[in-house]
């Protein structure tokens, strides 16, 4: 990093830690964590502040300790930590509380809705705001003007211009004396001007901005966030030259404080140069790059305006086109940012028309899986999936146990025009000694016991759809191989030099948070990014429970539907059923209908009364039950309850029922 203008913390440091086993240790950790973030040396930052927030928390100094939470979620923000920024700042706001501290508490609400614009949460973010304005009397007016400057700039991202116009006016004649809050004011009314494509007065407002800025530092945040907005703007008015020197320079100060939505800023600025001069591969690399950042550090707004800004291009196929427009759509209508609604609508009508002819009814006769539905968050989330199908962007469904992720995995590859197969692959099945065995293939004498060729999965999905089922479960090895197909897109056979091509689309599911699992180590960051290109998350039975009646009249005709002796006993039924918690969701509910089913040989009246009957049945009693029904045919019993012929036998033994049988 450049030499930064000030630089007594370095002398006070050394003082301090000559003294360091006192009373001025957490003090001193303090200034040294500043200085390192002065430096941009976040990870030294970090183990300095959390050791000097320890220290300070044994003293009951809570003013101190939300000082240093304060500082902590600034080096988070500026990381990518999005998450822990915000945990840090509600901490912050609570320790100030305690300390009596009112209007640093208020000064920390700023904080936190600016963390929420940068994620994106553009509604929460204004929502501080607006409260915040009517306890701004007890600010002192640096305070006031860095209120206002966080509200203008959201207010403006929102699509309300005219509004954050009248805020920057209104904070102008606080600004004198504060040389930062005057560098954010020429910051934010730049990008104003930029929204409003006056761009000869934007670029003299950034060019002030930044001339301050570089009294201030060499190389800080606002530096590489000047130059960057520079670059874009260079790069709307068709002066490539300026757009690539602004960019390079930003991302310089960007890589070395480490700010990285700025480092995907500047990426989305290289990619849209390198497509204008006709680099294609090079301009979806810098996308991609782009879009992976930003999805790492949840900037929520950065992506959805990235993926608009990349459907737009050409380098990308229809469907591929489609599913970023409806990914942007998705984000934009949930913070209602009106004019970019409008604009992704007009891209998708014509990514839409002429492209693709209406989907044919989901019936099972046209081998379309069927999902039935009246819930009205899942036909948004049916017809999103439907639009995105003919995408080669990776898919990741996530959702509770029995909520339909195979169902709807195969309903994509349905619609994707693929004419491969769908092949699907339980990761938790593929152990280390057999990943590449199974993945690749190999040749005739590759090992011993190879008397011909075997095609691996890769080579038997070709063309189609691989669904990787039970994610999370998937070993190191299964992971890293996996990830570096998706990479290059060729693997070798074992015992071949041959490099083969593959061609298909992966969705992939669990029913785990994989952040957690990323977090904690448990899976690849690099590989659950590239997985979650497209991110779909279905709902549990109970988000969705004027579902069920639907679903009990068409698991009956799918079991045996001439059997069915009455609406009216079919109302009841759907009805107790509808009064059950369902842990396992639909598959659980599905396992019930059969198992009711079965037990009343299809009459309805019997169904109903057998099911207000059980309704308290314990899980001992329903799998004797089944068992009983069978005539203890473990295969047919797992089928009827939605598991695995393994789960049977366990019950069976966890409930000695083999006692029962004989």
């Amino acid at each position: 990093m450049g030499k930064v203008k000030h630089n007594y913390p370095q002398k006070a440091i050394a003082i301090f830690k000559r003294t360091s086993k006192h009373e001025h240790f957490a003090h001193a950790k303090h200034l040294e964590g500043w200085q390192f973030q002065l430096m941009g040396q976040y990870v030294e930052a970090k183990e300095s502040l959390i050791e000097s927030y320890s220290a300070f928390l044994r003293e009951d100094n809570f003013n101190w300790v939300a000082r240093t939470l304060n500082r902590l979620s600034f080096i988070c923000l500026l990381t990518g930590d999005i998450n822990q920024a915000v945990i840090n700042l509600i901490k912050t706001i609570e320790y100030y509380k305690k300390a009596g501290n009112k209007r640093k508490s208020i000064f920390c609400k700023g904080n936190l809705a600016l963390i929420y614009r940068k994620c994106g949460r553009i509604k929460e973010s204004l929502d501080i705001y607006e409260n915040l304005f009517k306890k701004s009397d007890l600010l002192d007016k640096r305070n006031r003007c860095s209120l206002n400057l966080g509200y203008s700039l959201t207010v403006a991202i929102s699509g309300d211009i005219n509004k954050a116009k009248v805020v920057l006016q209104e904070t102008l004649p606080l600004l004198h004396d504060f040389n930062h809050e005057q560098s954010l004011y020429y910051e934010f009314l730049g990008c104003v001007l930029s929204l409003e494509n006056r761009f000869t007065e934007a670029e003299e407002t950034f060019n002030k901005g930044l001339k301050l800025t570089l009294e201030i530092a060499t190389d800080s945040d606002l530096v590489s966030q000047t130059k960057r907005l520079l670059g874009d703007l260079y790069l709307a008015t068709q002066k490539y030259d300026l757009a690539d020197k602004y960019a390079t320079e930003g991302l310089e100060v960007a890589q070395k404080i480490n700010e990285r939505a700025e480092i995907a800023a500047c990426y989305r600025i290289f990619a849209r140069l390198e497509h204008k001069s006709g680099n294609a591969d090079k301009a979806r690399e810098w996308f991609r790059k782009a879009i992976d950042l930003f999805s790492q550090i949840s900037s929520r707004y950065e992506l959805a305006v990235t993926r608009y800004l990349a459907s737009l291009t050409g380098l990308y196929n229809t469907g591929e086109r489609i599913a970023m427009l409806y990914m942007a759509k998705q984000y934009f209508e949930s913070e209602d940012i009106k004019h970019y609604i409008d604009k992704v609508d007009r891209a998708l009508r014509g990514a839409l028309l002429g492209k693709y002819p209406p989907s044919p009814p989901a019936t099972a006769a046209n081998g379309c899986p069927v999902i039935i539905t009246a819930n009205r968050h899942m036909k948004k989330l049916v017809s999103f999936a439907e639009h995105i199908a003919a995408s080669d962007m990776t898919v990741l469904l996530t959702g509770p146990t029995g909520s339909g992720k195979d169902l709807l995995a195969r309903y994509i590859h349905h619609h994707s025009g693929r004419r491969g197969e769908f092949v699907m692959v339980n990761a938790a099945t593929v152990p280390d000694s057999m990943v590449e065995v199974e993945m690749f293939g190999y040749a005739r004498g590759a090992f011993t016991g190879a008397e011909s060729d075997k095609p691996g999965l890769f080579e038997m999905v070709e063309g189609g759809t691989f669904y990787l089922n039970e994610l999370v479960d998937a070993t190191g090895e299964f992971q890293a191989k996996l990830l570096e197909v998706l990479e290059t897109r060729t693997f070798r056979r074992l015992g071949e030099t041959t490099v083969r091509k593959v061609n298909f689309r992966v969705i992939a599911a669990t029913n785990h948070d994989l952040q957690t699992d990323v977090r904690e180590n448990r899976f690849r960051l690099d590989l659950y990014h590239r997985l979650n290109e497209i991110p779909i998350t279905l709902p549990p039975l109970s988000e969705r429970m004027e579902d069920i009646p639907l679903l009990v009249r068409y698991f009956l005709e799918e079991a045996g539907g001439e059997k069915i002796n009455g609406q009216k006993y079919l109302d009841r039924l759907a009805v107790i059923l509808s009064n059950r918690s369902w842990e396992g969701n639909i598959r659980q509910l599905r396992a019930e209908v059969k198992h009711l089913q079965l037990a009343a040989k299809g009459d309805m009246a019997q169904m109903a009364r057998l099911a207000l009957d059980g309704e308290y049945r314990t899980e001992m009693e329903k799998v004797l039950d089944i068992l009983k029904l069978t005539g203890w045919n473990r295969t047919r019993t797992a089928e009827i309850l939605g598991v695995s012929e393994g789960t049977v036998r366990n019950w069976i033994k966890k409930y000695s029922l083999c006692e029962v049988e004989r």
